[in-house]
């Protein structure tokens, strides 16, 4: 099972399906998360190529496309929050559009591959403990996953045969692009943050009060507020059976080595707390923790799940905020009270270090936000657990805290320091560009961006070498986007500067093109096969994608409305 922890690269590939846009958003389907007998026979699913999409159908492609994030994020389950809903909607209703184009095409999928692919999965684990220990606590059987390994392998055939058509990379070719991708650049830049000229900031008599009273609304009124109740089951408390599964698995330091060699050496998760690189020994121990929590997380959202489910079947009302505790209380769980939180701030509680030892999803803290914003009186109780980097949730609905205008008395502190910062904006924009102005004069001139900077007192900035290539910097200030240094300098011709660059709220910049060294011509050999094997991969993509597009549009599929769809389940 733990092989699923790697990043195979072939699972990739279905990866690129996720092309469609907006419009696949109204998308409905009753919610994954509920007891299988919620939903109508009648209720509309769509349809592809003129044909109704049944009932059977929409659920068993629901549950591959569960078992797709499942394998693809390295063993972790979807969130059960509203925008990860629609995101396997959009992904249902492509993967049933690419099965009935599999089987049009007459696809046949081989029994070998199957294994090989069930191989990769679960490595040496007998299929009916994978089934018992990771299935079963979702509703998920072995008939669900052997459909899904036929399917998964059939429409990997299916996207090699639709990118057949690629364009053949030559050698020339992608020496080119590879030259324009990886030439380096030397800038230097010079720098106008609003934090500099704090001090240079007047606040006149009545400043305060005016500034207030122009942006109360927008600025300083505090939104309604939600709390909820939640109960907490901790991957701690389940990693003595964590243990014992991995100590069951007899090539783990196989697997950890592996995903060493492999690892990326930029990921935050690979380095410490002053952003060094972790040492083999300490890199490796921190995989190992991984493993071992996300193995915990599966048996703390099993019992989770048992616990949504007694929730769900409480008498006379399970709809009621308030079995959260008795259920709790009858278990002997703790039920713990957010502090009131809203759509944008809050939440503190749930914050998790980007080099944590699990990152079992980034976004959690936004699904937890998003699910519970959700709940409401008529609809208390979240009864889908909430998987989050340490522990899994079920939470309900405790109460809502009315919005409110605070008085400038009350905040007067808060509202002098955001004029401060306005103010100190607004003189370092002005500075930026006056500096601007004179460094392409003084360059037309003759000067040196190092003649002008000391003229104007201004602190020149060493960039580290870069390329359009280039994922991060090290030791670089992080007010300053990468993206946006390479956009901006890449069309630069050598001693030439840009005109001031708004990059934030907090200042901008302008850069100047020092040099641009001469690529190794040797180093450019020999990184060519491997780079000319990617660029195949990138457009054998691109060659997909277009020719799903083209399906898509020829399958005139019908997309109810979540109100049309609700009004065909309640029939």
């Amino acid at each position: 099972m733990f092989g699923t922890i790697r990043k195979h690269q072939t699972a990739l590939w279905i990866v690129i399906i996720a092309v469609m846009g907006v419009s696949l958003l109204i998308f409905f389907v009753p919610k994954g998360g509920l007891p299988e007998g919620i939903g109508r026979d009648t209720a509309n699913y769509g349809t592809i190529s003129g044909k109704a999409v049944k009932e059977k159908e929409w659920r068993e492609t629901r549950r591959e496309v569960e078992l797709n994030h499942f394998f693809r994020s390295g063993g972790n389950w979807p969130a059960g929050e509203e925008a990860s809903g629609r995101s396997l909607e959009n992904e249902t209703i492509q993967r049933l559009l690419l099965i009935q184009k599999m089987k049009e095409l007459g696809i046949q999928v081989s029994g070998n591959a199957v294994a090989a692919m069930m191989e990769e999965h679960i490595r040496d684990m007998p299929l009916s403990r994978f089934v018992q220990e990771y299935l079963a606590p979702h509703n998920l059987t072995a008939e669900d996953y052997t459909r899904y390994l036929e399917h998964e392998v059939g429409i990997r055939q299916l996207i090699t045969a639709a990118s057949v058509s690629a364009k053949f990379v030559t050698a020339a070719e992608a020496e080119v692009i590879y030259r324009k991708e990886h030439q380096e650049t030397q800038v230097q830049l010079a720098l106008f943050w609003a934090s500099n000229f704090l001090d240079q900031v007047v606040i006149t008599n009545g400043a305060i009060g005016s500034f207030y009273s122009n942006r109360v609304f927008f600025m300083y009124k505090v939104p309604e507020r939600t709390i909820v109740s939640y109960v907490e089951f901790p991957a701690t408390n389940y990693f003595a059976e964590a243990d014992k599964d991995m100590a069951s698995v007899t090539n783990l330091a196989q697997i950890i080595d592996q995903n060493w060699l492999r690892h990326d050496t930029n990921d935050v998760f690979f380095k410490d707390d002053k952003g060094v690189p972790l040492a083999e020994t300490e890199g490796k121990q921190r995989l190992r923790d991984l493993m071992r929590t996300n193995q915990a997380l599966v048996s703390a959202r099993r019992a989770a799940a048992l616990f949504g489910n007694e929730l769900y079947e409480m008498k006379p009302d399970p709809n009621k905020a308030e079995n959260i505790e008795k259920l709790a209380a009858e278990k002997k769980l703790t039920v713990k009270v957010t502090k009131p939180f809203d759509a944008v701030s809050g939440l503190e509680e749930f914050e998790v270090p980007t080099n944590s030892a699990s990152r079992l999803d980034e976004t959690f803290q936004d699904a937890f936000r998003k699910t519970a914003l959700a709940l409401s009186n008529a609809s208390p109780v979240n009864f889908r657990p909430i998987v989050g980097p340490h522990a899994v949730y079920v939470i309900a609905l405790k109460g809502k805290v009315e919005p409110k205008i605070p008085p400038l008395e009350e905040i007067s502190e808060k509202v002098t320091n955001d004029y401060k910062n306005i103010m100190a904006q607004d003189l370092a924009r002005k500075a930026g560009m006056a500096f601007g102005t004179n460094v392409t004069n003084g360059l037309v001139l003759g000067k040196s961006f190092e003649e002008i900077c000391k003229a104007e007192n201004v602190k020149i900035v060493d960039v580290p070498l870069f390329s359009e290539s280039t994922q991060s910097l090290t030791n670089f200030d992080a007010r300053i986007n990468l993206r946006q240094l390479q956009y901006l300098s890449r069309d630069l011709e050598v001693g030439k500067a840009t005109s001031f660059a708004p990059f934030s709220q907090e200042g901008g910049l302008v850069i100047y093109v020092k040099s641009r060294p001469k690529l190794d011509d040797a180093k450019v050999q020999a990184a060519l096969p491997e780079y000319m094997g990617q660029l195949r991969f990138y457009r054998q993509n691109e060659a997909f994608q277009q020719w799903f597009r083209k399906q898509w549009e020829l399958a005139r599929i019908s997309i109810p409305t979540r109100a049309d769809a609700t009004t065909g389940a309640q029939k």
